[in-house]
């Protein structure tokens, strides 16, 4: 799977829609900057900017990018949230993945409504450029607003009250705004359709001050009725249903029961908003927008554990040495152990003998296996071979790096075989590689203590390297054995998947919590 250069972290989201494939379509998601953002759909773990400008969303092949809007930002970091529109390419009747991307501490922010919405403006251009009819009662103005630095103005008069879009809608859609009177008198604000003729989905103060109201030849108050306070910003949200002549609305979060006695099942070809006829009743007009709408709309499935920059596992089928795959690791960023581990279900080892092949793209790159042992509650780990510096060499703290007493260099790019003895009743760890034999060393964990016959191995793991951003770590035919028996314990070749099927071992887990492609 492609990975959107830059960015470190990513996760996957699926989503369908069982009633009929929908294209260009937008969604909201309630984004978390971190677990502890109220209300949150999922969040960033805390990985993200504060900004959410290095937010960015994909199609299922990981790097063709999806358009966005950050709508908002509330609470404080570390615990903000985001509400995000997405605009999905396609999304189908079964589940569809996509990928959400963070990480980038120098990512500009590409959050655009213009892009994202089948029509939209949120007047930070200062100006009605996006629209068609802007008459002379409406202007732009940064006193009053809800978002952002600026926002529309209705001044009421006689005449030249209109602030309209052409735009020609056939089917379903919503009309999104946010709107503010400075009165609750009448005739203070209508949004209108145009259908051959005016169509007034919504009056602040038709025939009653406060009340908000539809005509339909006379003025009728919603159900449950509505009403409104001046100076207020009130969220709107018109779904209009063209095929069944009909629309509902969303008044501050509150939905309103469908009225059919206003539209009909012509074309719409007009958005057209007019302020009040009478001077002194003004109106604001905020983050306009027209989204798609479907019913029922596409439902988010499940979000998977997030994924590093190559700090993964993945199955290989280019490079191997027998059968069909390998697993590859590729290099993460941060130094940290990412690791495949497998962990004994029934067995607790002793002394025993690993045999491997493994190869790495770099010389400088420090990829290891190693296995853990238990002591009292915890685990330690040892760490008897890894390619570092050109050379095979062995790890702990106490010694650091070090070459092994007969030393063995290796090439980049090429398959070796090797075989480690962990042999705890004589504290002693056999190193050969391609059947070279390393010289003995005294078996020793990592934090340098020496180990003898009152331990046990309960699993092993192989790690990827920490040391650049472009390190490739393979392994192929893993087998583990009893030592000095040599009664076969474990094995796995990676054809069929992390463990084979005839294995009681196994389970693959990660140091923290992302998910395998398999």
């Amino acid at each position: 799977m492609a990975w959107l250069t830059g960015w470190t972290y990513r996760k996957a989201v699926t989503i369908k829609r069982a009633d009929g494939a929908v294209s260009n379509y937008q969604m909201k998601l309630l984004l978390g900057e971190s677990g502890g953002a109220s209300g949150e759909y999922v969040d960033c773990g805390g990985k993200c900017l504060s900004s959410f400008n290095d937010i960015r969303f994909t199609k299922s092949d990981g790097t063709t990018l999806l358009d966005y809007w950050i709508e908002s930002l509330s609470g404080a970091t570390p615990n903000q949230l985001a509400t995000v529109w997405i605009e999905f390419d396609s999304i189908g009747t079964g589940s569809t993945t996509f990928y959400m991307y963070y990480g980038k501490a120098d990512a500009p922010s590409v959050s655009s409504g213009v892009n994202t919405f089948l029509f939209f403006d949120d007047f930070e251009l200062n100006n009605f450029s996006r629209w068609t009819t802007a008459q002379a009662q409406w202007s732009t103005q940064s006193t009053i607003k809800k978002m952002g630095t600026y926002a529309a103005y209705g001044q009421g008069a006689a005449a030249n009250r209109i602030l309209g879009k052409d735009q020609l809608f056939t089917d379903e859609f919503v009309i999104h705004f946010w709107l503010r009177a400075n009165a609750t008198a009448l005739y203070v604000f209508y949004g209108c359709l145009y259908q051959g003729s005016l169509k007034y989905l919504l009056a602040l103060g038709g025939n009653d001050g406060g009340a908000v109201q539809y005509y339909d030849g006379v003025y009728k108050n919603f159900s449950p009725a509505l009403s409104h306070v001046a100076d207020t910003w009130y969220e709107v949200a018109l779904h209009v249903d063209l095929p069944n002549n009909r629309y509902r609305m969303d008044w501050n979060g509150k939905t309103v029961a469908a009225v059919s006695t206003v539209l009909s099942t012509s074309d719409v070809t007009q958005f057209l908003n007019y302020c009040s006829s009478v001077a002194g009743r003004n109106v604001y007009l905020d983050d306009v927008y027209i989204r798609k709408w479907a019913v029922p709309e596409p439902l988010w499935g499940d979000w998977g554990g997030f994924d590093y920059v190559g700090h993964h596992w993945e199955f290989d089928g280019v490079l191997y040495t027998n059968g069909n795959k390998s697993a590859k690791c590729l290099t993460y960023f941060e130094d940290e152990d990412f690791d495949l581990r497998v962990t004994g279900k029934t067995v607790s080892w002793g002394s025993i003998k690993m045999v491997g092949k493994f190869r790495t793209n770099l010389t400088n790159g420090s990829c290891q296996t190693g296995c853990y042992y238990p002591l009292v509650s915890n685990s330690e780990r040892i760490q008897p071979i890894e390619f570092r510096d050109g050379h095979f060499q062995h790890y702990d703290v106490v010694g650091g790096h070090q070459n092994f007493p007969n030393d063995k260099t290796f090439l980049i790019n090429n398959w070796y075989t090797w075989e480690v003895i962990f042999d705890f009743e004589n504290s002693l760890q056999k190193t050969t590689v391609d059947e070279v034999d390393l010289g003995d060393i005294v078996l020793k964990d990592i934090a340098g203590n020496t180990l003898n016959g009152s331990h046990t191995v309960t699993n092993f793991d192989f790690i990827g390297s920490s040391a650049t951003p472009v390190t490739q770590f393979n392994i192929d035919e893993i087998s583990v054995y009893s030592y000095p028996a040599n009664v076969p314990l474990f094995s796995v070749d990676f054809e069929e998947g992390w463990g084979n099927e005839e294995e009681e071992v196994t389970t693959v887990s990660h140091v923290y919590p992302t998910h395998f492609r398999l």
